[in-house]
C-alpha cells in the first residue's frame, strides 16, 4: 500500500451474506491528546437509531462462515475421501460364461458353462504409500484451510479499518468545513464593514470550496468501504453500517528483538506445502514399487460334456518392455519441484514478515511523531491565526496557511493511524495470531 493510498475493494461483493451481525450499542470512545474527537467521532459516525454497528470482534465471531474458510472445509472433506479411497481394497472380478457344448461325433447338444473369480494382490506393494501420500494430502488440506482463515481475516480487518479511517476522515472534514464556513462569514461582514476589501472573501470562499470537495470525495469514499464491507457481511443496507473501533488504542509497536525466520516457520503455507513434499515422496516410492510384477490370483469352474472341472491358477505381470521409469522420473521431478517451491514459500513470508515489521514500525514512529509534536503545534498556530485575524493583526494568506497545514496534519495522522492498524494486523497474521489480536 503507498503512503496515502487506500485500496477500496471494489470488487469482493462476489460472495456477499456469510454473516449478518446483530444491532449493536454505539459507545463513543474517549481518548486525550491530540485529534482524539476525530477518533469518538469515528466511533459512532453515522449510527443513528436504526443503524447497524459492528465490532472487530463480531467479525472475527463469524468468520467461519466466509466463503474462503467454508471452501477450506470442502477440500478437507475432500481429502478425507482421498484417504478412504486409497486405503480401500480392491474388490475381487468375477467372469462367468454360458453356452452349448455339442460332441465331436455327433448327438444332442448340452448346456456348458464357466465361471471364474479373481482377487488382485498387487496392491499390496503400494497401498502404504498411497495412504502415505493421501494422508500428507489431508493434513495439506488442513494447513491450507488455515491459511484460507488467515486470509478472511486479513481481507476484513483491512476492510474494517478502512472503513473506521473512513468515518474519521469525513467526521474531521465535516468539523473542519463547519469552521471554514464561520470564518467565511466574518469575512463577509467584514467586507461590508468595510475592514475587509472583497478580494479576501473570494479567496476564502475559494478555500471553501475546496474543502467542500474534499469532503465529497471522503464520502465517496466512505460509501465504498461500506458497500464493500456490507457486501461481505451480508447486510443489504450498506448506508447503516457503522463501524466501531479506535485507531489509536491498545496499539503497541512491535517487539525490537523480533525474529522473523523462527517466528513465521509455522505458517500455514509451510506446513502445507512440508505436507505435499512428503506426498510427493510417497509417490514417488509408489512408482518404485509400481515395478515389483503384480500379482493375481484366481480360482474357476467349468462344465462341459463329459464332465466338470475345478481348479485356481496366478496371473502375474511381466514388466518386459516397461519398467515403469518415466512415472518414476515424473513423480521425482515433481518432488524437486515441490522442495524448491517449500524453499521459495519460505523466503517469501520471511521476506513479507521482516517488510510487515519495518512498515508497521515506520507508521508507528510516524504516528507518534504526529501525536505528540506534529499536531499540537499545527494546532496552536492555526488557534494562534484565527485569533490573530479577528483581531486585524494578521493577513487573510496567513489563516489559510495555518488552516491548511491543520487539515494536512490532521489527514496525514490519520493516515499513519491506519498504516499502523493494517500493517500491525498483517504481521499478526503472518505469525499466526488470533484474529482477536488483530
Amino acid at each position: 500500500m503507498g503512503l496515502f493510498l487506500i485500496n477500496r475493494f471494489a470488487s469482493q461483493a462476489a460472495a456477499a451474506g456469510f454473516i449478518l451481525l446483530a444491532l449493536l450499542p454505539c459507545e463513543a470512545a474517549a481518548n486525550d491528546g491530540p485529534a482524539s474527537a476525530a477518533h469518538d467521532t469515528a466511533a459512532a459516525y453515522g449510527a443513528g437509531i436504526d443503524s447497524i454497528v459492528v465490532t472487530w470482534n463480531d467479525i472475527v465471531a463469524g468468520v467461519e462462515r466466509h466463503p474462503l474458510v467454508a471452501a477450506g472445509n470442502g477440500r478437507v472433506a475432500a481429502a478425507k475421501g482421498a484417504l478412504a479411497e486409497a486405503g480401500a481394497i480392491p474388490n475381487p472380478s468375477f467372469d462367468a460364461a454360458l453356452g452349448r457344448a455339442t460332441p465331436l461325433e455327433g448327438g444332442q447338444s448340452r448346456p456348458a458353462r464357466e465361471f471364474e473369480i479373481t482377487l488382485p494382490l498387487g496392491w499390496l506393494t503400494r497401498r502404504g504409500h498411497r495412504i502415505g501420500a493421501a494422508s500428507a494430502l489431508l493434513e495439506a488440506a488442513g494447513a491450507e484451510k488455515a491459511l484460507a482463515r488467515r486470509e478472511a481475516l486479513e481481507q476484513l480487518h483491512e476492510l474494517f479499518w478502512t472503513l473506521v479511517f473512513d468515518q474519521a476522515h469525513v467526521a474531521e472534514l465535516e468539523a473542519f468545513c463547519s469552521q471554514t464556513n464561520d470564518l467565511a462569514r466574518l469575512i463577509g461582514r467584514r467586507v461590508e464593514a468595510g475592514e475587509a476589501r472583497p478580494a479576501e472573501l473570494a479567496r476564502f470562499e475559494i478555500e471553501a470550496d475546496r474543502a467542500a470537495i474534499e469532503l465529497e470525495s471522503a464520502r465517496a469514499s466512505l460509501a465504498s468501504s461500506r458497500a464493500s464491507l456490507a457486501a461481505w457481511l451480508g447486510i443489504a443496507q450498506s448506508e447503516k453500517l457503522a463501524a466501531r473501533g479506535d485507531l489509536i488504542s491498545g496499539r503497541k509497536p512491535p517487539d525490537a528483538g523480533f525474529a522473523a525466520p523462527p517466528a513465521a516457520s509455522k505458517h500455514p503455507l509451510l506446513s502445507a506445502g512440508r505436507a505435499r513434499v512428503r506426498a510427493l515422496q510417497a509417490d514417488v516410492s509408489s512408482e518404485k514399487w509400481a515395478r515389483v510384477p503384480e500379482l493375481s490370483v484366481r480360482g474357476f469352474s467349468s462344465r462341459e460334456l463329459d464332465g466338470r472341472t475345478y481348479g485356481g491358477g496366478i496371473s502375474l505381470d511381466i514388466p518386459l518392455f516397461n519398467w515403469n521409469g518415466g512415472r518414476v522420473a515424473q513423480a521425482e521431478g515433481a518432488l524437486a519441484a515441490g522442495r524448491n517451491e517449500l524453499d521459495a514459500d519460505s523466503r517469501e513470508i520471511e521476506a513479507a514478515t521482516l517488510a510487515a515489521l519495518a512498515a508497521c514500525t515506520q507508521a508507528y514512529e510516524a504516528a507518534r511523531r504526529y501525536r505528540e509534536r506534529i499536531l499540537p503545534r499545527a494546532e496552536r498556530i492555526a488557534e494562534i491565526a484565527d485569533k490573530s485575524f479577528r483581531l486585524g493583526e494578521v493577513t487573510l494568506l496567513e489563516v489559510i496557511d495555518a488552516r491548511r497545514t491543520l487539515g494536512e496534519s490532521k489527514r496525514d495522522y490519520l493516515v499513519f493511524l491506519l498504516r499502523a492498524r493494517l500493517e500491525s494486523g498483517r504481521l499478526a497474521i503472518l505469525l499466526g495470531k488470533d484474529g482477536a489480536e488483530l
